[in-house]
């Protein structure tokens, strides 16, 4: 039993509420609740999450909390019957479990069996499975490396600017080019990458978040790969200064590769030098995707991030189009495949139905069907928009500020 309960839930004040749900991560909670005491807390039922606030801040309906709540009324429930015990009399107790003689001796009337609740439910229903989120991470891998030797192919079917010009862009007819605006969009799309990672990393439920997203990146870039092998689109403007072709020399090709793989596949950082990688748009698929993840797993409370993020994603997409490094319907057919595809994985994943091969379930003829039951067949439900700290983070905290002390129970 933890030190909460045995201090009695329903004299907590509104700040023990908050550090209760702090400590069991679940902190979105903390902003909603932050008037609520712990007999408030106790009186909290389904009702309560159908209406603001807890309904702007749930993603799951509450069930995780409630689960949790259920089993500290149980903790209460015990601690108020031992304390009657040590007092010298049974109050307390449902029932009549015990009743006095006249003799003044106890004797037990009936037995009551109390329902606990499992005490990992809450837990049980997302798995962590490690080991899938690194096969997730390792097909996103192979995909961006085929991607990176695809991008060098191409690069030798690519007919010469001179010969020719650059195909009519409406975009390119309302706006001339500006030199640096690329830049603007790699250094939006880095700053969102390493915001989401800082959010991925204290999600509680990081193993199952980051094999969505491994997946869905890797097979943005495989449906990339055939889209820019299939047909190949010359240079969207005359001031591209493509690498020269290597004509068969296979050795080059791969040091090419290599070099481009390390640079991560941005033009800031020298990397990239090929041409031909059109239809459609990397930068714009990075630029999406990051910010739908960053929305889907934060508070709907922390709109002003939400808003920081997706101006951060307009911007670098705009930038796009401005340094007419891509064509307008390459960075159309990125947004619209990248947003479908996230829309289309995560209904999936939150519909137990839809997890189930019938003749009704249409999205079980997808060819990445098979893939998604092995990485979600154990996640029952939504997922939540739960934080911890890290575990080395914890150890280190753990290791640092908690004092042991023995407890005798009677």
């Amino acid at each position: 039993m933890n030190a909460f309960s045995m201090t009695g839930v329903a004299a907590w004040s509104a700040k023990d509420v908050a550090d209760w749900l702090s400590k069991e991560g679940m902190m979105e909670y903390i902003d909603a609740l932050r008037q609520t005491d712990g007999a408030a807390l106790l009186q909290l039922t389904q009702a309560d999450f159908h209406r603001p606030p807890l309904l702007l801040v749930s993603s799951d309906g509450g069930q995780q909390l409630l689960e949790r709540l259920e089993t500290l009324r149980i903790e209460t429930h015990i601690e108020a019957h031992k304390n009657g015990h040590a007092n010298g009399h049974a109050g307390g107790l449902p029932n009549g479990t015990v009743q006095p003689q006249r003799n003044g001796t106890l004797r037990t009337a009936e037995m009551v069996r109390i329902p606990i609740p499992p005490m990992e439910a809450s837990r049980t229903s997302f798995p962590p499975e490690w080991g899938k989120t690194g096969v997730a991470f390792v097909y996103a891998v192979v995909c961006f490396v085929t991607t990176t030797v695809v991008i060098s192919v191409v690069h030798e079917r690519v007919p010469p600017k001179e010969h020719t010009p650059p195909l009519p862009d409406k975009f390119f007819d309302l706006f001339n080019r500006v030199e640096w605006a690329f830049s603007i969009c790699e250094i939006n799309g880095m700053l969102l990458v390493a915001l989401w990672l800082l959010q991925w990393a204290v999600l509680k439920h990081r193993s199952i978040i980051g094999r969505r997203f491994f997946f869905i990146v890797g097979t943005l870039y495989l449906y990339r790969c055939i889209t820019m092998y299939i047909t190949t689109l010359p240079v969207p403007g005359m001031h591209f200064k493509c690498s020269p072709k290597l004509l068969g020399d296979w050795e080059a090709q791969m040091r090419r590769v290599m070099k481009m793989i390390a640079g991560g596949g941005l033009s800031i950082t020298g990397s990239h030098t090929m041409c031909g990688d059109y239809l459609y748009s990397g930068h714009t698929v990075m630029l999406t995707l990051t910010y739908l993840f960053i929305k889907e797993y934060s508070p709907r409370r922390f709109w002003w991030y939400h808003w920081f993020c997706w101006t951060l994603s307009a911007v670098g997409v705009f930038c796009i189009l401005l340094a007419h490094d891509h064509y307008t319907v390459d960075v159309v057919v990125a947004y619209f495949i990248t947003t479908r595809l996230f829309w289309w994985y995560h209904t999936m994943a939150n519909q137990q139905s839809l997890k189930e091969t019938s003749q009704s379930n249409l999205f079980s003829r997808v060819w990445w069907y098979q893939l998604f039951l092995y990485l979600e067949e154990n996640v029952s439900g939504i997922v939540p928009r739960s934080y911890q700290l890290p575990p080395w983070v914890r150890t280190v905290q753990w290791n640092r500020g908690v004092m042991y002390s023995r407890l005798d129970v009677q």
